[in-house]
C-alpha cells in the first residue's frame, strides 16, 4: 500500500471512536518520529470515511 491508502489520526478521540465504536482497526499505533506525537494509521474505506463523518 502507498500512504494515500492509509488515513493517519492523531486525536486519540476520534482514534478510539474508530476502533471502539465501528469497529474499525488500525494498521499500526506509533510515534512521529519528530514530534513525538502518538498517531494511528488506518487502511481507505469507504466505512472510514462514513465513520469519520460520523464523528464529525
Amino acid at each position: 500500500m502507498t500512504t494515500h491508502q492509509y488515513f493517519y489520526v492523531y486525536d486519540k478521540r476520534l482514534a478510539k471512536f474508530l476502533r471502539y465504536k465501528k469497529g474499525i482497526v488500525w494498521e499500526c499505533h506509533a510515534l512521529h518520529a519528530k514530534t513525538q506525537a502518538p498517531f494511528w494509521q488506518f487502511a481507505q474505506s469507504q466505512e472510514l470515511r462514513d465513520a469519520v463523518e460520523d464523528f464529525k
